[in-house]
């Protein structure tokens, strides 16, 4: 135990020498602007149940500084929203009270101080702090009577119709306790009148206010960040502000977007495609090869023969027709030369011979 109460002994003297070192205190009074102000809201009570509602509370510091009138359940009913407290430097530490419809003073008190969250007091603190002071009011405010005028015959005047200039709203604005991200939009609203969006650099914001039409004159000014409304109101009057501090809830935390983990595609098999199967050709029929009509030769004329044995009939006959006029006594005698005269008669036959030779052997072959 007693070493654990040395360890944070220890770290304690470690941060406060890194706040107290010159460099990062200088560091951190360049990069956000000191404002030492408090805002407060809470709950009203009356005794004897008297309803607050519609009443106006203010704040004030000894008789030196007082807050602007804030009219109870305007946003949230039995409530009181927002005391911006942002008095001189001078009156820290002193007492805050509050009074109803100036009239009665709350049983409550609080400090104009800086309370961290073990409630230990400070008296120097760089920005705003948010707290909830509930009131209680020991008795009822008496309404004030309205003093019933005689009425009097007066002409009646003829309006002028007032138009204001353009009015800017500039300062700081703080979400929570600190400057909200560069770029962040931020617009006002009068009534149905909304302007245009300002962005938000370097914890400051300049808005500009340009309803020009009467209606909206002593109408609540009231600014948001997207849905969040600013702590901070004013009553427009067509005045120009400058250096008017801005005080917004804590921006919500972002939900961080998972990163999608890559799931493996798998490789996409190749559909096989189907082949279409060829229609068969139907098998031709083939055609017949007409059968060439024989025709018939023609027979040659065989060429006559010979008779061979007429032939040699014929020559028997001449023969025989020489001998007997051989043997009658002719020209050609066998006897006076015999020899000689078959032989002039088988020259005479020789050629009809050979050509009957030639016709057989031609037949033969």
């Amino acid at each position: 135990m007693k070493a654990r109460l040395a360890g944070m002994l220890i770290l304690t003297a470690i941060l406060a020498g890194l706040v107290a070192w010159p460099g990062t205190q200088a560091s951190a009074q360049g990069d956000i602007p000191k404002s030492q102000a408090l805002t407060l809201y809470g709950e009203v009570f009356i005794s004897g149940g008297a309803d607050p509602n519609g009443m106006v509370i203010t704040a004030r510091i000894g008789d030196d500084w007082e807050s602007k009138p804030v009219v109870v359940g305007a946003t949230l009913e039995n409530n009181y929203q927002f005391i911006f407290i942002d008095a001189p430097v001078e009156l820290v530490g002193q007492d805050i009270v509050f009074w109803l419809e100036d009239q009665v003073q709350a049983d409550e008190k609080t400090r104009f101080v800086f309370f961290d969250r073990f409630g230990n007091v400070k008296l120097d603190w760089p920005l705003p702090q948010l707290r909830q002071i509930n009131l209680r009011f020991p008795f009822a405010p008496i309404a004030t009577a309205t003093p019933t005028l005689t009425p009097t015959v007066t002409p009646i005047p003829t309006s002028t119709t007032v138009v204001f200039d353009v009015t800017f709203y500039e300062g700081r604005v703080r979400t929570g306790s600190i400057p909200p991200p560069d770029g962040t939009l931020i617009y006002a609203v009068i009534d149905d009148y909304v302007t245009e969006f300002a962005q938000v650099f370097g914890g400051g914001y300049f808005l500009t206010v340009n309803p020009t039409l009467e209606q909206y004159g002593g109408a609540t000014v009231e600014f948001f960040i997207g849905d969040l409304k600013a702590f901070q109101s004013d009553i427009f009057d067509g005045t120009s502000r400058n250096d008017f501090l801005l005080v917004f809830p804590p921006l919500p935390t972002p939900t961080p977007t998972p990163t999608p983990t890559a799931t493996l595609v798998p490789t996409n098999t190749p559909i096989p495609t189907n082949t279409p199967t060829p229609t068969p050709e139907p098998t031709r029929t083939p055609t017949p090869t007409p059968t060439p009509t024989v025709v018939p030769s023609a027979t040659p004329t065989p060429t006559p023969i010979a008779n061979v044995t007429a032939t040699a009939e014929a020559l028997e006959t001449v023969i025989a027709v020489a001998v007997a006029k051989e043997a009658e006594g002719g020209a050609c005698s066998i006897r006076e030369g015999g020899p000689a005269g078959l032989g002039n008669i088988a020259l005479l036959l020789a050629p009809l011979a050979l050509l009957a030779w030639r016709r057989f052997e031609r037949n033969t072959r």
